[in-house]
């Protein structure tokens, strides 16, 4: 894959910038011009998630990048972040649109010509070295931003082993274990704290409360009661007293017998009327003593529960964790039957780590292959390779021992040896892009032997470097940042 142009804009400006076919070399005279930022809206317009730099927040910028492909097809590759999160691809006559991040595989998938899932993903962190930490990123490691680099994902990509369903199962192992020894933990604690906690304070604390709690509810039940008692009693008295009246006021006569005249009813000879309304009467001024009575008592209590609470409050707050630990304490934990389990799943957990590890290291010819280019160039940089075991070097842990220097070194032929590998095994063309080599430990000779290294052994290759050197390099393309790349935000 060749980057042919990159244009950038804003409502405000734009800017294009055109790459050689082999070398070029983004150029400033001072630093902070903009030549980090215009590697990353590279890697930016291309898809991948990298930070911005101060003052260009990337996605209010569109970017138009122009690409030769694999088969040798001219790409046109449009980022605007302010029509949402699409990246569109444009290929003749054919368009395809793809979301990202979900869709980054297929789109990357699309521009280098590579399917393999392990090695898409640690595609950038092969191809690009960022100034900040690319220089000293070997073969593990965050690339930039949470890009990252793994030697043995890529290495089990290149001997075609699938290892999802190992993966997912080691992960989760890693979750199980975690928490078992979470627990391991916390049951250590308990055994220690169980025999400091006052759990008949904090019991006879929690009672009283719930005690006047239990008062409360009941002593509205009962003035409810009362109340609707009062309210039949006075509707009964209402009632009666209006019966009454009407009844006189009707001037009613009965018969008394056969021989006498008909009675006229009125106050004097209505019997036992009067006797039933004193009786309500007397029941409702019963009810209405209860119902004060009730009443005096349920404020009291609620004076004396607001108190209580205030008091339970300011006990738990002072003894906040007095409270976890007897909720500890109440927790069944056998620290022997966890130790079994942490045990166990360790041992699993390990065996299915080692599996996979075993998957990147299969191919002992691979492995050779790796190591005999990173021999080559290495000695071209009058350096060489501190082992004499292919896969220990390859897949090395151990580089405390070496100085800034030869370190950069190593990364740069351990990139070269991984280009190739995939130029080899899937005829797949990269390229290389390069911040600021010689802004680490890097000297400036050094520097112009890694390119003349590139551009003898990569010719079918681009490398785009930023720095503020000139370097004596036939044929290479010189692209001057004068003040600032884009106006800063």
């Amino acid at each position: 894959m060749i980057i042919k142009s990159i244009e950038i804009s804003d409502l405000i400006e734009e800017r294009i910038i055109n790459f050689n076919d082999n070398i070029t070399l983004i150029h400033s005279v001072e630093n902070s011009c903009g030549k980090t930022s215009l590697l990353r809206f590279l890697l930016y317009g291309l898809g991948f998630n990298v930070p911005h730099t101060k003052g260009l927040p990337f996605n209010k910028y569109k970017t138009k990048i122009k690409i030769i492909d694999s088969n040798n097809n001219e790409i046109l590759i449009i980022r605007d972040n302010q029509a949402g999160k699409e990246i569109i691809s444009q290929k003749e006559n054919e368009q395809h649109t793809f979301i990202l991040y979900e869709e980054s595989s297929k789109l990357h998938s699309q521009i280098f010509g590579l399917e393999d899932k392990d090695l898409l993903k640690n595609l950038l962190g092969v191809m690009y070295l960022d100034q900040e930490k690319g220089w000293t990123l070997l073969n593990r490691g965050k690339a930039i931003g949470n890009n990252r680099l793994n030697i043995e994902e890529i290495f089990r990509a290149f001997n075609n082993h699938n290892c999802d369903s190992l993966i997912e199962k080691q992960k989760e192992l890693a979750f199980n274990k975690n928490r078992i020894s979470q627990l391991k933990n916390l049951a250590t604690y308990k055994d220690k704290i169980i025999s400091l906690v006052d759990e008949e304070t904090e019991n006879v604390s929690d009672n009283y409360v719930e005690q006047l709690r239990v008062r409360l509810d009941t002593l509205n039940v009962r003035l409810s009661q009362l109340s609707r008692e009062l309210k039949r009693l006075n509707a009964a008295l209402i009632s009666n007293e209006t019966t009454k009246k009407m009844i006189i006021n009707l001037k009613i006569r009965v018969n008394v017998g056969t021989d006498q005249e008909p009675v006229l009813i009125d106050e004097s000879n209505i019997v036992g009327f009067d006797s039933a309304i004193q009786m309500l009467k007397i029941k409702k001024k019963r009810i209405g003593k209860e119902f004060e009575s009730v009443k005096n008592e349920l404020d009291n209590v609620k004076k004396e529960y607001k108190e209580a609470i205030s008091q339970s409050k300011l006990y738990s707050s002072s003894n906040v964790f007095k409270a976890i630990d007897r909720k500890i304490g109440e927790i069944p934990l056998d620290i022997a039957i966890i130790d079994n389990e942490l045990e166990k799943i360790s041992q699993t957990l390990e065996e299915v780590k080692k599996e996979i590890n075993d998957k990147a290291k299969s191919n002992i010819s691979v492995i050779n292959k790796m190591f005999e280019y990173i021999s080559q160039y290495l000695k071209e940089l009058d350096l060489d390779v501190r082992s004499e075991d292919p896969e220990a070097f390859i897949f090395t842990d151990r580089l405390k021992g070496i100085s800034g220097a030869i370190l950069n070194k190593y990364v740069f032929c351990f990139r070269l040896a991984l280009i190739k590998m995939i130029k080899d095994m899937y005829g797949v063309v990269l390229p290389l892009i390069m911040d600021s080599p010689s802004g680490k430990e890097v000297k400036f000779d050094t520097v112009e032997k890694m390119i003349h290294l590139f551009k003898r052994e990569f010719p079918e290759h681009q490398l785009i470097i930023a720095s503020i050197n000139k370097y004596n390099i036939p044929e290479q393309n010189i692209r001057t940042i004068e003040n600032r790349l884009m106006i800063q935000i």
